[in-house]
């Protein structure tokens, strides 16, 4: 690769997107492909639901409203091609 103009230097410039979460240990980082071309993960609402399902009653033991929500839920994996794991340093 012989770059004529500083643009040209990372191929990568500008197409990446960085996301970090603290959640992941070690010092592995993953690269995932356009879900639209590659997808790798699926979710799914279960049940027939399409979204957070809310309830609300009066509440007896406390003055106020009780709330509920249920989310059902469920995802995963469906292809490995557009998905890379480094295993860190």
């Amino acid at each position: 690769m012989s770059p004529t103009a500083v643009s040209e230097v990372n191929p990568f410039a500008g197409r990446l997107e960085v996301l970090v979460d603290p959640r992941l240990p070690g010092n592995a980082w993953r690269l995932f492909a356009d879900p639209a071309q590659f997808p790798v993960l699926e979710y799914a609402y279960l049940n027939g639901q399409r979204g957070p399902q809310i309830e609300m009653r009066d509440g007896w033991d406390t003055l106020g409203t009780d709330w509920r929500v249920v989310l059902d839920f469920g995802c995963g994996v469906i292809g490995w091609r557009g998905s890379y794991l480094n295993a860190g340093a």
